[in-house]
């Protein structure tokens, strides 16, 4: 098996994991659904915001861009941050692909100190997500 798309690996993966990773029944179509709300929604906001406050040289940023950007994450993050008052993860006790690919879609603004904002819940469980023992082993891997 080939795949191409980080995301869609990611839940091949958790298939073959099976339970808790990627749960069963309407779980299961929750966690795709975090997924594809990840890669729609989050995935160009954090790239347009880090692109223009912190990847792009200063002469070729433009902070009206950036500061769209934020402020649709920030919106985003209201909604996640809602619902995790009332859970520690996305589908309730078990860490499943859903923390696994939106955090993982939330990295790089996570990693470039992005403003949370007025959304702790939100905030502590990105926290929680990227600082995982396994999730440390690979950002270990990647920041050197």
């Amino acid at each position: 098996m080939t795949l191409f798309e980080s995301l869609a690996t990611n839940v091949y993966i958790a298939a073959k994991a099976g339970l808790p990773l990627l749960p069963a029944g309407d779980d299961a179509a929750r966690a795709l659904q975090r997924t594809l709300w990840s890669a729609a929604e989050i995935e160009p906001n954090v790239l347009a915001w880090r692109d223009h406050a912190v990847r792009l040289p200063a002469t070729q940023r433009d902070p009206a861009r950036a500061e769209a950007a934020a402020a649709a994450l920030g919106q985003r993050l209201v909604v996640r941050d809602t619902r995790l008052a009332h859970r520690p993860l996305l589908l309730g006790e078990a860490f499943s692909i859903a923390d696994c690919n939106v955090a993982g879609v939330f990295y790089t603004a996570w990693i470039n100190a992005f403003n949370a904002g007025a959304t702790p819940q939100a905030r502590s469980w990105l926290d929680r997500c990227l600082s995982r023992p396994a999730a440390l082993r690979v950002r270990k891997l990647r920041e050197g």
